[in-house]
């Protein structure tokens, strides 16, 4: 992937907050919205051990998130916090009862800002 364009994928996942995830399985077709910050080219979510995502990433690992600006296709993973990156999302007072999933995004598309679809997508291919 070319600098510039991974930049630009770095400034659009850094700008969230939260997102929604969207995750499809054995629990059906969920969608939430959660906590989230961006490392790189990672994307990590705070969602709840009660939630029906993590029954659906054990079969399925494509996800969609989306959040203000852009929507984005990915690979979704579970991490331990032994295994995770040292985020300000485990300082979250629902941290302790929460899982943290990763998604690696395969596809972003940005969004008009003004009006409806996208206005650019970007593959991404690490």
């Amino acid at each position: 992937m070319l600098d510039h364009l991974r930049e630009r994928v770095e400034r659009n996942l850094a700008r969230a907050t939260q997102a929604m995830l969207i995750s499809d399985g054995p629990s059906g077709l969920q969608a939430d919205v959660w906590a989230c910050t961006a490392q790189g080219l990672r994307l990590y979510l705070l969602v709840s051990t009660a939630s029906d995502h993590l029954v659906n990433l054990e079969l399925r690992t494509d996800v969609i998130v989306t959040a203000e600006g852009w929507r984005l296709e990915g690979r979704a993973t579970t991490l331990t916090r032994d295994g995770a990156p040292d985020l300000a999302l485990w300082r979250r007072p629902e941290a302790p009862w929460s899982t943290l999933i990763c998604v690696r995004p395969t596809r972003l598309h940005v969004l008009r800002p003004t009006g409806w679809g996208d206005c650019e997508t970007l593959v991404i291919d690490e």
